[in-house]
């Protein structure tokens, strides 16, 4: 009941996304509060898969306000975080918040120690339903929707998602936020 509940609710929100029927709500939000409040959140499931979940706080952006909607990036940072634990089997997950390069704003990274991609299969896993390490498609595995939602959210938000990986050593997950 629990797998298709949330297999509704992520077809539900990517058909929205997609849709162009979910519009931005703007707002000011401290940047450092919505990091809080997803580490809090996904903590049980290091917890569960016994890895370390850490987060780091560049100074320079403490206390930053963001104009955004706070909903969507929450939902981001969630499915990010997700997919990280999900593709680490051991080591850990790293959230950091830093500053980007030339003062242009600040980058929300998610760093983990997992399977990683192969470079040629680095483009296509924010397309709906792949999933790189499931060729298979064992649905047990989820469905590969959480990273088509970050890439249409960001699309909506005006923001930029990239992904780093090197096979066996890990992945690196960047959005970009603009100087609000």
């Amino acid at each position: 009941g629990q797998s298709i509940n949330s297999l509704f609710n992520a077809l539900m929100e990517l058909a929205r996304l997609e849709s162009g029927s979910e519009k931005p709500v703007w707002a000011e939000f401290d940047l450092q509060t919505t990091v809080q409040q997803v580490l809090l959140q996904t903590q049980p499931e290091a917890l569960h898969k016994a890895l370390s979940l850490r987060s780091f706080q560049a100074h320079s952006v403490a206390g930053w306000v963001v104009c955004c909607d706070q909903l969507l990036l929450h939902r981001i940072l969630s499915n990010l975080l997700a997919n990280a634990l999900h593709y680490t089997p051991r080591g850990g997950v790293l959230l950091a918040t830093r500053p980007a390069h030339g003062g242009a704003g600040v980058w929300i990274e998610v760093w983990d120690t997992g399977i990683g991609i192969a470079p040629e299969q680095q483009a296509r896993v924010f397309d709906p339903y792949v999933q790189i390490s499931n060729p298979q498609r064992d649905r047990s595995k989820g469905l590969g929707l959480g990273l088509a939602i970050v890439k249409h959210a960001c699309e909506l938000l005006g923001l930029a998602v990239t992904v780093t990986s090197t096979p066996e050593r890990g992945t690196r997950f960047r959005v970009a936020l603009p100087a609000s």
